[in-house]
């Protein structure tokens, strides 16, 4: 609560009433997606000032340098994170580096290892109770919206020879160790992703001419078999609602995402008709917004309500119940984290 709400940024219908509140004002423009840590505390982001991404650390105000092009993860026990582009594939690094206060991250430190096999647009989950770790990677459709004028959701390109790879990793109190791949179909599904504890995931579904008809849920099985895992993903349920990339909660309760509003969301943000002069004025410099979706209760909300020319983007949890998401404002030129316990709301 001593963090600035932000009153214009929050939906006011009714539907939840959730609490915006902004965390962090960047120094630099970010690049594609920002995650952050389960505790909240350390925030990556592709871009900086003079690292090519940046990890922010909340405590103590600091911009860590990362030496890695985009694509943050933490894994879920807030035992380590992962870049991409680092020279070596994606770099993993446990979260011992960052307690030890550095002010630059090679990725050359031996808290540190690099994993060709592991792809853009990667997720990570860790198993209950001290299981092993698991990264996802599916077909995608880059998302770095908000720097110029955005007005449509990406495209959902996947095809009926889409497929999902699935990597355990091994993790020996030092660092993480991959194991084979394992390569799943999952047709006209894309943009991935995994729950933290690796027993579900989500993912976009394409309809005709490449556009999104909804979120694909489906069942995580993975049992131990020789040296390696046998997994299968068998499809629990569907999702009518357009959006990115999505996110679980770590109770696995919801699902969270952002959508750019496009020429059909007139009813749904209040207006009478697509030919509203306010309407239209969104439409012409663009907006998004974030939405939720109950996995319990069907129910879907949208959370903001952001003015014309400013972005909502890439929400994701921290391991409380609130999520942060990014905040693009073309108008000033200017990016934010924000918070919102609209979850909480929810569950209570």
């Amino acid at each position: 609560t001593t963090f600035t709400r932000k009153h214009e940024w929050e939906n006011k219908s009714g539907e939840v009433n959730a609490t915006v509140r902004q965390l962090h004002e960047y120094g630099f423009r970010t690049s594609f997606w920002t995650r952050s840590s389960a505790d909240g505390r350390y925030v990556g982001n592709g871009g900086g000032t003079a690292g090519r991404s940046t990890i922010t650390d909340l405590i103590k105000g600091l911009d860590i340098k990362v030496d890695a092009s985009y694509d943050p993860g933490f894994f879920p026990d807030n035992s380590g994170f992962v870049f991409q582009g680092t020279g070596n594939g994606a770099g993993f690094c446990t979260m011992a580096l960052l307690d030890a206060g550095p002010t630059e991250i090679t990725f050359n430190e031996p808290e540190c290892v690099g994993v060709r096999g592991v792809a853009l647009y990667q997720h990570v989950g860790a198993g209950l109770g001290g299981g092993d770790y698991f990264v996802i990677n599916s077909q995608f459709v880059s998302d770095n919206g908000g720097h110029g004028t955005t007005l449509s959701d990406p495209r959902a390109t996947f095809g009926p020879g889409s497929k999902i790879k699935i990597t355990p990793m091994l993790f020996d109190g030092t660092n993480y160790k991959p194991l084979e791949p394992i390569s799943l179909e999952t047709p006209y599904e894309g943009d991935s992703v995994l729950s933290p504890s690796s027993t579900m995931l989500a993912a976009r579904l394409a309809g005709p001419e490449s556009k999104q008809i909804g979120y694909v849920l489906r069942k995580v099985i993975a049992t131990p078999a020789g040296s390696n895992y046998a997994v299968s993903v068998p499809q629990t349920g569907r999702i009518c609602l357009k959006g990115a990339k999505p996110n679980f909660s770590f109770d696995e309760r919801f699902i969270v995402t952002h959508h750019y509003l496009e020429e059909g969301d007139w009813a749904s943000r209040g207006f009478a008709s697509a030919d509203d002069p306010a309407f239209k004025a969104l439409r012409d410099k663009g907006v998004s917004d974030i939405y939720i979706a109950d996995l319990l209760t069907g129910k879907k909300v949208r959370v903001t309500n952001m003015p014309a020319g400013v972005y909502a983007l890439f929400p994701h949890f921290r391991s409380d119940g609130w999520f942060y998401f990014s905040v693009r404002d073309s108008n000033d030129n200017k990016e934010y984290l924000a918070a919102s316990d609209a979850a909480l709301r929810l569950a209570k």
